[in-house]
């Protein structure tokens, strides 16, 4: 397997927006190159990824020089995404993690890439369509936008052909054109990052991993769902207890499974309907047992435990509220 290393973008500036939710020193954007579309019968040959070092942003290139070496590619990928668990992605969602996931399995790693800690960059775009009515989703649709030109000019079936051919052969020549098919498909999603600046921020809060900030271990929002007057919350956050745990005996419930990572709360809700629009609120009554009550709180405090808008989901408030609750149980 060659491992290939090039410093690039000295000059690019990482989105502030995206800034909020996976800083530069935590991501890792990365691609795949496979030999086919079915992960149980074709292998990963290549994978390009970019991480920060504190002063460049370098791009690295694990590439098989024959299929047997992906063993060696898997192992090599497991220990970067152990460092850098947030993930950068285009059409990673659908197609780059469960691939990869799959390859790890059926070669026997240990090793996963979670979808809510992967920022999808295809889902983002389609999420703003009305706004910028690209033709399709393609990466090059929003190169093009971005005012972007490439030197590469195979398509990705065509780079699988080629693999076979080098392959067979060895020949340089198609080496490089399958390592440039890769770097500048890596090289060019880094540049359309600028599209977030672009976007509806409300589209962020959907796509982007919402990693809640407390001084414990690392922890996300996996889901959310407002249900009548409950709002159930998995969070995936490792040892947060030595083993299983519930506990049904306060208004917010707390179900941890230790296997899965993942602590499950619920949280009692009231609504206020104001003007027709619908506002809901955790209810802090039962939740401080009356020691605290909605309406003795100042407004602005009240704003703290606004859940939802609406159909709007407030994540920014929840994950501020989430942070105060997680610090407390940990």
């Amino acid at each position: 397997m060659k491992i290939i290393q090039h410093t690039v973008l000295h000059d690019f500036s990482y989105p502030a927006k995206l800034e909020a939710f996976i800083p530069k020193d935590d991501f890792l954007l990365f691609d795949i190159e496979t030999t086919g579309l079915s992960h149980s019968n074709s292998e990963v040959i290549l994978i390009g990824y970019i991480l920060y070092d504190g002063k460049d942003y370098v791009l690295t290139q694990l590439f098989c020089e024959n299929r047997r070496e992906e063993i060696d590619l898997l192992h090599a990928f497991a220990k970067v995404i152990q460092e850098k668990p947030l993930f950068i992605t285009y059409n990673g969602r659908a197609f780059d993690l469960p691939y990869t996931n799959s390859r790890f399995r059926l070669q026997g790693l240990d090793a996963q890439m979670a979808r809510h800690s992967n920022l999808d960059l295809m889902r983002l775009v389609k999420l703003n369509q009305g706004a910028f009515k690209f033709e399709d989703f393609k990466l090059k649709t929003v190169e093009k936008f971005l005012g972007i030109e490439r030197e590469d000019t195979i398509s990705g079936k065509e780079s699988v052909d080629l693999y076979f051919e080098y392959e067979r052969t060895h020949a340089q020549a198609l080496e490089k054109k399958i390592l440039l098919h890769n770097y500048e498909d890596i090289l060019y999603l880094m540049k359309c990052l600028e599209f977030i600046e672009y976007v509806d921020p409300k589209t962020l809060f959907l796509e982007c991993p919402l990693v809640i900030p407390f001084s414990g271990k690392p922890a996300q929002i996996v889901d959310a769902v407002c249900k009548k007057d409950k709002l159930k919350i998995t969070v995936s956050v490792c040892n947060m207890y030595p083993s299983d745990y519930y506990d049904y005996s306060h208004p917010i419930s707390k179900v941890y499974d230790s296997k899965a990572c993942t602590l499950q709360l619920e949280f009692p809700l009231f609504s206020l309907n104001t003007d027709g629009v619908v506002y809901t609120f955790l209810d802090i009554d039962l939740i401080s047992k009356g020691e605290v009550t909605f309406d003795s709180l100042a407004y602005a405090t009240k704003l703290d435990y606004l859940v939802m808008t609406a159909q709007e989901m407030n994540y920014p408030g929840l994950m501020k509220y989430l942070a105060y609750v997680l610090e407390n149980l940990w």
